[in-house]
């Protein structure tokens, strides 16, 4: 019982410091630098958790293919110059950001469709 006791006592006091980095703002998290692979790996994962918990309810609309060329400008203007476009590399701001935005023809040929909004998911099929 004195062993369970103790190993409760570190968690919540490890518990405790992590949100007390958390909440100092010294953990640099800025696009200036480069967080740590640790840190970078956490901020990923959460991510991705937060993404699918959220996105898990999302209907797609309807008559997608009525709404291809819609989607496909509104990508054009909107995505694919950070993002990338099939055959086409992102531009000089895609490039210059730093995370670099993920592709998301990458996250669609990776079988990922869902990753893509309904109507911009058309572009690349």
């Amino acid at each position: 019982m004195k062993t369970l006791a103790i190993l409760l006592l570190l968690l919540f006091l490890t518990a405790i410091g992590a949100i007390g980095l958390l909440w100092s703002g010294r953990l640099d998290v800025s696009a200036g630098n480069s967080p740590s692979p640790l840190v970078e790996w956490a901020m990923h994962s959460v991510m991705q958790r937060s993404v699918r918990a959220h996105a898990s309810g999302i209907q797609p609309p309807t008559n997608l293919a009525g709404r291809a060329a819609d989607g496909q400008r509104d990508f054009d203007e909107m995505c694919a110059q950070c993002h990338g476009a099939p055959g086409k590399e992102p531009g000089e701001v895609g490039q210059g950001l730093n995370p670099r935005p993920p592709s998301l023809r990458d996250a669609a040929h990776a079988g990922h469709p869902r990753n893509c909004s309904g109507s911009s998911k058309t572009a690349f099929e």
